[in-house]
This record gives structure tokens, sequence and C-alpha cells, in this order.
């Protein structure tokens, strides 16, 4: 059936022609929207509102033009094809439930039964609670994640080793160890080892480790100044039986302006870079692993990891407050941005008070 042609000569006499309607027997349909679809309140804002597109679809909808079946026509056929953009396929009025193409099923009534999305309304259901990024993510891969597991844990466990080692083969630590640009030097080729392991470990998925804006500021604020309040009673509560700063010993007990430059340099290892690498480390991607076993867990493991990794025995209670609190505020935040900037300013007021008094 090359050609087509109709019993109307009005149709073979027109290029564009309205095609003919006729009467269906049951025009009602069970759905007319299908779009009332479940989303997290928290990521909702993040998403694009489908009524947008659709009304845009609609506008564009009502530019075009219908066409009937005609008979080929070689000398109109080449006028034809400059409209065959703005052109719709003819349609017949049939019943939804009676068509052969289960992917017509959605639809909505305007003016005519045509399936305007191509997927059908099962596989589009959002489930309860996730955003239609979430729902769209694919999970990832149990072999992968037991992996990265097992390096993030090989990562911090030789990290609290080395430390350990060092606190317990009897060399002291110099006084002035923050006047020293080898401290310095020292600190960066073991964060740099630490990040690079860290990003490897979280390629390609990048997402773990959190570095995105938090859900909100003004909450992460109050937070962080929760959890500091709370690591300055819980330290002030342990100080007549511990001293967590005299046994790590990096805080110089007095200021020596002829050495400035190597201590600012130190500063900026301890203030910066030290709750750059840290966060990512544990709140970053050892949170993301672990979560997976329950927030409890993530937020209990990653404070355990972080007051072991630094080695101390009078600091671990303190340690691992602080390593507790930076996690909750991961959990609540879905970001390590404002644990960054807590442990900055923690850092900051330690060494501040240690030259100042």
């Amino acid at each position: 059936m090359r050609d087509l042609g109709l019993a109307q000569p009005p149709a073979e006499e027109h290029l564009l022609a309205a095609p003919k309607r006729r009467e269906v027997d049951e025009a009602g349909v069970d759905v007319l929207d299908d779009r009332a679809d479940a989303v997290d309140a928290v990521h909702a804002a993040r998403d694009p509102d489908p009524r947008l597109l659709e009304q845009r679809g609609e506008r564009g909808e009502l530019l075009r033009v219908d066409r009937a079946a005609v008979a080929r026509d070689p000398r109109r056929k080449l006028a034809a094809l400059g409209l065959c953009a703005p052109l719709r396929p003819p349609v017949l009025d049939e019943l939804l439930d009676e068509r052969p193409d289960l992917l017509q099923q959605r639809s909505r009534l305007l003016g005519r039964e045509v399936a305007r999305h191509g997927l059908p309304y099962h596989q589009r259901v959002v489930a309860a609670g996730q955003s239609r990024a979430e729902a769209g993510a694919t999970r990832p891969d149990p072999r992968v994640t037991t992996g990265r597991l097992a390096g993030w844990i090989a990562l911090v466990g030789l990290l609290a080793a080395l430390n350990y080692v060092g606190r317990f083969s009897g060399e002291t630590t110099p006084d002035d160890v923050l006047y020293q640009y080898s401290t310095a030097a020292s600190a960066l080729v073991l964060f740099a080892v630490m990040i690079g392991v860290v990003f490897a470990l979280a390629r390609p998925d990048l997402e773990l480790l959190a570095l995105r804006r938090p859900r909100s500021w003004g909450r992460a604020a109050g937070q962080m100044f929760g959890v500091l309040i709370m690591v300055y009673v819980i330290g002030l509560a342990l100080s007549p039986f511990l001293d967590p700063g005299e046994e790590q010993g990096l805080t110089p007990d007095r200021w020596d302006s002829s050495r400035a430059a190597p201590f600012f340099v130190n500063a900026f290892v301890v203030v910066v870079v030290a709750p750059f690498v840290e966060e990512l480390t544990f709140r970053g991607l050892g949170y993301s692993l672990l979560a997976q076993l329950g927030a409890a867990i993530a937020i209990a493991g990653t404070a355990i990891a972080f007051a072991l990794g630094h080695g101390l025995l009078e600091g671990l209670p303190v340690l691992f407050a602080f390593g507790a609190g930076l996690a909750y505020i991961r959990f609540r935040q879905d970001s390590v941005i404002p644990g960054m900037l807590l442990h900055g300013i923690f850092n900051a007021i330690a060494l501040s008070v240690s030259v100042s008094t």
C-alpha cells in the first residue's frame, strides 16, 4: 500500500485537511493527571517542576496542524517537506483501554486522545521519601562498596598505628615544634598522601565526599555552636584528670615573635589543611561508606576512627566527643563544609590560647 486514498474529494484537493471526528462510545478515563509524585521536601526545591515543561509543550501543540492521509502527489510532496516539523500524524478517536500499545496509556484529554509521554505510569512512580534524582540513581555495587570500606579502614588503621608507635617510642616532642618549617613540611606530605588515597577510593563517585552546600546555613551554625560548647564542657569536666593538650605537645608554651613566619606556616596547616583533609577522610568518605549500615553506626564509627587516628590516650574522650559532634552535623546537613569550618575554628582557638597565656 504505497498510495493512500480517501473517499472524500476535498481531502485530495487540499494539502492540509482536518481529520474527521467520530463519536466515542465511552469517553470516560480513569486517570487525567498522573503527576502526583512523592518527593522529599528537602530536595523538592532542586527538582524541576514538570508542569512548566508541560505548559511549554502545550503552547507548541497549539502551533501545530493536523494532516490527513492524502494521495501521493509528486508536485505537492516537495511543498509538504517544509511542513513536516509542525505536522502531527492523523489520529483516531478510540478508547484508551482499547489501544494495542501499552506505552500510550498516559494521556491528558486536550481535544484528542494522544499519549504525550513515552513511559507508562507504573515506570515513573517515585518511591515515597525520595527525590527524582535519588529515584533515578543506580544502586552501588556491593563489591565496590566493600572494597572501598576495606581501603578506608586500612587507611585510618595505618594512620592510628603510626601515631601510636611514635607516641610510645619514647621520643619527646620539642616545645617549639610549631616554630619549625620541617613540621609543616612533614605534615603536608602526610596530608597529601591521605587526600590522594581518599580521592582514589571515592572515584568515580566523588559525591561520597559530601563536599557540597549544607541544607541550611542557619541551622548548621547553631549545630556548630552547640557542638563547640559540648566539647569545651567535656574538656573542662575532664581537665582535673586528663590533659590532652600536654599529651599531644603541639601547642607552644609562649609566643616567639622572632620566629613568627614558621609559626604562621604551621598555623595554616593546622587551621586550614588539617581540617580539610581530616573532614574529607572521616566525615566525608568514611561516613558515606558506614552510613549504609545506619546513621548511628556511621557517627560512632567515624568518631572512634577520628579519636584513634590522633594517637592519643588522654585525649580519646574529648576527640571522640568532637568527632561524634562533627559526624552529627554531617548527618543533619549532608555536607562536610560546616564540619571543616568548626574543625578549623576549634584548632584556631587552641593555638591562640596557647600562645597568649
